[in-house]
């Protein structure tokens, strides 16, 4: 009995004595790393930063945000600070902001670095899918996905662009000729859903005119706007604080409204994939891979992993496409002499016909740079996020590993150093001479290097369709009462949307 009291007694003061060890051992290393902070947080106010005045505690978080002036501060400061500037979120965060072309080159072909700790304010919403994740989980992902985007299977979606195409002209048909303006934002999104809901999860869908997704369509903006107001707001940095605010529940509650949008579409393949296994079936579509799809041990997605997947394909796929064909149709209707090429270019294309082939895209050079030149001036995502993985020279400064960095997209679109007449609207920058010329890396709407937008190619077939079916049916024009002002937040889109007046052609 002593001895077996003895042994216990031993045991317990041996695993008490490593407890507090390894509690010792945390305190330690998170002092260090706390101490290398604030070191590097005093050699970063050395390096190249806009004036905050004294404004010590909030930085320039009063000049950053979604808004219009934001993005002009940000252009601004890009001309004084060419390679990087440092812009301070508070007393000790910052975050470091480049458009300079060979600094996003070097980064975008780093395969190492992370996505930064704002990226992980979208956890709750779309987990860790393909935008947000890193690593090996990302090359997974990656190279069982890719499949759902080869080229045959994409040619299976003209049929749905051109039936979703005719069905948003038919409605706005009925609008035209009535002298009101027509906001189209809303119906773009209505539209770029139904496409996405029925290539790549085969839904039966009519967002267009029976409203199906509204209610997904409104938790979306919610939850962009809510992650913009907390990636300003130093205070909501910790979950434990942000989600027990008003904002925080609110996007909770949002994202399992987008979750049960998500989970209904995938119970429903499920129940059809089970019904078809054994009889003859077309392509796979996007959906179809993620519940089929093993890597080279065997193994599949787990069901989390594939709605995570749905979610990211949910928001990237139809709100960056919405707002890339919102500002398409913007610069066709400021620009009249380019809009009149097209429609020519369209119905010489079409011969007479109301629906466009997958040889039909190939004639459609003049619109498709158009489309091209439009994504220049407004690329759907205006930037990207990065985390260092290691320290980074940048200018022949040292930014230190960890730093947060911002590639300015749209800073660097219209950067006069690298476009001539950077602000104007000239398609003839991608005409095939001008295009041997340019370097890729100064040309980013679906970024570049190993994690280029997987979708790119389905969402420039969108486009191309779209535009066309539009173009040949109305003739645009801006509503010059309207003021349109940019305003980023996961995605550029118009703060008060975008009308334009329709009239039959």
């Amino acid at each position: 009995m002593d001895v077996a009291y003895s042994l216990f007694a031993g045991a317990l003061v041996t695993l008490l004595l490593l407890l507090v060890l390894t509690r010792l051992s945390f305190i330690i290393r998170e002092a260090c790393a706390w101490i290398t902070w604030c070191v590097d947080v005093k050699y970063i106010r050395s390096l190249p930063s806009p004036p905050k005045a004294k404004r010590w505690i909030v930085g320039h978080m009063l000049e950053l945000g979604p808004r219009e002036h934001s993005l002009q501060y940000v252009q601004k400061n890009h001309k004084e600070f060419p390679k990087y500037c440092v812009y301070w979120l508070g007393p000790l965060l910052f975050e470091v902001i480049t458009g300079d072309v060979e600094t996003m080159r070097r980064l975008l072909l780093r395969p190492g670095d992370p996505k930064p700790t704002v990226y992980g304010f979208l956890h709750k919403w779309i987990g860790d899918g393909l935008l947000t994740t890193s690593g090996a989980k990302w090359r997974r992902h990656r190279k069982m996905l890719t499949p759902a985007f080869h080229f045959d299977i994409l040619k299976q979606y003209i049929p749905v662009y051109n039936e979703v195409s005719h069905k948003l002209v038919e409605i706005w048909s009925g609008l035209a000729d009535s002298g009101e303006s027509v906001e189209i934002t809303e119906y773009l999104h209505s539209y770029t859903l139904d496409v996405l809901l029925r290539c790549m999860y085969s839904s039966n869908s009519n967002c267009l005119e029976k409203k199906d997704g509204m209610d997904y369509l409104k938790a979306v903006k919610q939850l962009t706007d809510l992650f913009m107001a907390r990636a300003t707001n130093p205070l909501h940095i910790f979950d434990w604080i942000y989600f027990n605010t008003t904002a925080g529940r609110q996007f909770l509650h949002y994202s399992d409204v987008v979750h049960k949008f998500s989970e209904s579409i995938i119970v429903q393949r499920r129940e059809e994939l089970l019904k078809t296994s054994k009889s003859a079936k077309k392509h796979l579509d996007f959906l179809d891979i993620l519940l089929s799809a093993k890597d080279e041990n065997g193994e599949g997605l787990t069901d989390t992993e594939i709605r995570e997947e749905v979610d990211t394909f949910m928001f990237e796929g139809h709100d960056t496409t919405a707002s890339g064909l919102s500002w398409v149709l913007y610069c066709l209707a400021m620009y009249k002499e380019h809009q009149e090429m097209c429609r020519k270019e369209i119905r010489e294309a079409l011969a007479g016909r109301d629906y466009i082939t997958w040889e039909d895209l190939s004639k459609l050079s003049y619109t498709t740079m158009c489309i091209k030149e439009s994504l220049r001036l407004y690329p759907p995502v205006p930037y990207i996020g990065k985390q260092l993985s290691e320290d980074m020279i940048i200018d022949g400064d040292r930014i230190p590993k960890g730093t947060w960095i911002t590639l300015c997209i749209i800073v660097m679109h219209r950067d006069p150093l690298v476009w001539d007449n950077a602000e104007k609207f000239d398609p003839t920058r991608f005409n095939a001479d001008n295009l041997k010329k340019r370097d890729p890396f100064t040309y980013l709407p679906f970024s570049a290097g190993p994690r280029n937008c997987i979708g790119q190619h389905f969402a420039m077939d969108e486009l191309r369709v779209a535009v066309a079916h539009v173009l040949n049916k109305f003739h645009l024009e801006v509503d010059k009462e309207h003021n349109v002002e940019r305003y980023a937040v996961a995605v550029l889109n118009a703060q008060a949307g975008i009308k334009l007046t329709l009239s039959l052609v």
